[in-house]
């Protein structure tokens, strides 16, 4: 199973686009859309609400987050293996409170080595890279090395809304 978790929106191209990689290098694999609404550009919500939405999700599951205002910049791609499950993004700090309430967290950074737009890093990387990951169950194949954990910039609780749904 690939999940994705992203602020792009429901409207426009984007999350379509990372499906029609996936149904073309992965056919069969079963997809899930745990949310596209994360508010805009917010590495900070976002960082809180990846482990409250994919803690359900099964062993083995492959989860593409992103939430980039820096895509292009200078921050690294990363895979983070926790609790059975595997991750992919930016290393902008997404993954900052899942590492905190993890039983078990490693962190890798990898380059890419394909031709990649500089603004759209979650289908021209993250989602080719996730493929990798299916296919192999490593992170071998994305040439990954692994990295200590920065102390993270976010705390492990919050007592504040930072997310409205549609109720």
């Amino acid at each position: 199973m690939i999940a994705l978790l992203t602020d792009f929106g429901l409207d426009g191209l984007y999350v379509g686009q990372m499906h029609a990689l996936l149904a073309a290098d992965l056919p069969g694999v079963q997809v899930i859309d745990l949310c596209h609404t994360i508010p805009a550009q917010d590495i900070r919500a976002a960082a809180y609400l990846v482990p409250a939405y994919t803690q359900f999700l099964p062993p083995e599951s492959i989860i593409i987050c992103v939430v980039d205002p820096g895509v292009g910049g200078n921050r690294p791609h990363a895979a983070f293996h926790s609790d059975g499950r595997r991750y992919i993004g930016p290393g902008n700090g997404i993954f900052d409170v899942l590492q905190q309430h993890a039983h078990h967290f490693l962190k890798y950074h990898f380059s890419w080595p394909g031709v990649f737009s500089e603004s759209f890093h979650a289908r021209d990387i993250y989602t080719p890279a996730a493929c990798l990951l299916a296919e192999s169950g490593t992170q071998d194949n994305l040439q990954a090395h692994s990295v200590t954990t920065a102390k993270p910039v976010f705390n492990p609780d919050l007592n504040e809304v930072i997310f409205f749904d549609h109720f």
